[in-house]
């Protein structure tokens, strides 16, 4: 019986796994008070947060935009 368990465990795994996202972004009902946070978190600019992060600013406008960015990044 054991032996059903670990096995179905398993496949949960496999599926959860499988449906991960490879991207986050912004909702659009979002993007103005995300952007707005930034500048009271001590980010004036987007660049300030790049740096900050060790991304390139490209990926922080995509976000702050609402496009989607690879999870890694973040």
């Amino acid at each position: 019986m054991r032996l059903n368990i670990l096995k179905f465990r398993q496949r949960n795994l496999a599926v959860v796994i499988s449906e991960m996202p490879r991207s986050v972004r912004v909702r659009p009902e979002f993007i103005s008070e995300v952007k707005s946070a930034l500048p009271r978190n001590g980010y004036i600019r987007q660049t300030d947060l790049a740096e900050y992060l060790q991304i390139s600013q490209s990926t922080i406008s995509s976000f702050l935009n609402g496009r989607a960015v690879d999870y890694l990044n973040f």
